[in-house]
């Protein structure tokens, strides 16, 4: 059977004949793979690589391939690895539990510690990287800058980082760092803002979330600011106001945040008890006894551009889920502007009665998109001529009183046509 949509040509194959959908969840751990231990503490994608901390040694998985860096075989100065990013020459930053920094090129290895250089403590929680590529480091000694050459300390002393153990770090689209604080004497935490000349600091105990800190703190594609807690819940701010969501008020799983990370609108949630999503109005929760989740503690995340989640867990191993089918290519991280136009398929799918289409834009473009049904009819116009900017974004489809069947979405943007198939089950 032919159907033409703007004189594109489509072929509609019987269902029955079509591949066999890839697992929606795959899970790497020691038994299976080459990963060198099951509990999984940071995750950073990059240059269609994976970098996975654990605590026996970094792992890195490229082309189906495993290569393992440990204490007995590398540089590497501590065998938890507690952070992890990649900078914009492609070299891997490592934040270890005890043993300081050391950056990777692929071949030559360098490690800053507080006896090397000044570093101001080795135990590390986070490392931002910011559009100079400065590097930002959160310690128990405090918050470190280091360009390459010069470091720069801000502690309780000589600065507004009112207690030294910062743990939570994330940059906003004004160059402004957001940092958690930890006051270990009270249990309880700051989250802190500081532009390069001011400190400006916010109380969690304040906005109803006592006894906590901020474990994770992310920023979304409208500058708004997520920080998850360690036991207080998820508090967003858009610069005005503040909204805590905790399990009592919400779908999230606990009131222990462990790891957060953005994929267009939506935000995924680690927790001590299950992994969430949420959009802005529904949650959706993920649990090991109702899902292929291999664990309940979910340390780390990050989402691919090809939609993939993959997930850290303290026993589990590294767990990687899309609805519709895990794509196992390493891809760019979701929150880099993609190299190039492409649209993803629908999640879930087969759906009913409502599923997500994800496309990329390399840059600004106005951008429609219009289901059809099989006979080539426009059923629905989900966006048209909308103005969107560079970068993954996503748009909800639900499909109402349509019946069951095989329907396509197509998007048309500045210089771009693609079409995709999506199967309604009622």
């Amino acid at each position: 059977m032919y159907k033409f949509f703007g004189g594109v040509m489509i072929v509609l194959l019987s269902w029955t004949n079509a591949p066999a959908q890839a697992p929606e969840w795959i899970v790497y751990n020691r038994a299976n793979s080459g990963l060198p231990d099951d509990a999984v503490y940071a995750i950073a994608l990059a240059n269609q690589v994976a970098w996975i901390g654990t605590a026996n040694g970094l792992a890195k998985y490229a082309n189906s391939t495993w290569t393992v860096y440990d204490t007995l075989n590398s540089p590497l100065p501590h065998p938890i690895v507690s952070a992890l990013v990649s900078d914009r020459d492609g070299v891997v930053w490592i934040g270890t539990s005890g043993g300081g920094l050391a950056s990777f090129d692929g071949m030559r290895w360098t490690v800053y510690d507080s006896a090397n250089s000044d570093l101001p403590n080795n135990f590390i929680y986070t490392i931002a990287i910011d559009d100079n590529n400065v590097k930002w480091i959160t310690t128990d000694g405090g918050l470190a800058r280091f360009d390459g050459a010069n470091w720069t300390v801000f502690n309780d002393r000589n600065s507004g980082i009112l207690e030294n153990f910062t743990r939570a770090l994330a940059l906003d689209r004004d160059g402004h760092k957001w940092i958690g604080t930890f006051d270990a004497f009270n249990v309880r935490g700051h989250v802190i803002i500081f532009d390069d000349i001011s400190w400006v600091h916010h109380n969690l105990w304040e906005l109803g979330m006592p006894s906590s800190y901020a474990e994770v703190i992310v920023i979304d594609q409208n500058n708004a600011k997520w920080i998850g807690t360690a036991g207080g819940g998820l508090a967003r701010f858009d610069g005005a106001q503040w909204e805590v969501y905790t399990h009592a008020n919400s779908g999230l799983p606990s009131n222990g945040v462990l790891s957060l990370a953005l994929e267009g609108a939506a935000l995924w949630i680690g927790t001590g008890d299950g992994l969430a999503r949420f959009d802005g109005v529904e949650w959706k929760t993920f649990h090991s006894s109702t899902s292929g989740l291999p664990d309940n503690f979910v340390f780390a995340l990050a989402v691919d551009s090809r939609g993939n989640k993959w997930i850290g867990t303290l026993i589990g191993g590294l767990a990687l889920y899309r609805a519709g089918g895990v794509q196992t290519a390493v891809a760019s991280p979701a929150s880099e502007p993609p190299g190039h136009f492409s649209l993803a398929q629908n999640y879930p799918n087969p759906f009913n009665p409502q599923t997500t289409i994800a496309f990329s834009l390399p840059t600004a473009s106005r951008v429609t998109l219009k289901i059809y049904n099989v006979q080539g009819r426009e059923v629905v116009t989900l966006l048209h001529r909308e103005r969107k900017a560079a970068g993954h974004h996503e748009a909800g489809f639900a499909a109402g009183h349509l019946p069951s069947g095989v329907y396509f979405y197509r998007l048309e943007t500045d210089g771009f046509v693609a079409t995709e198939k999506m199967l309604l089950v009622r």
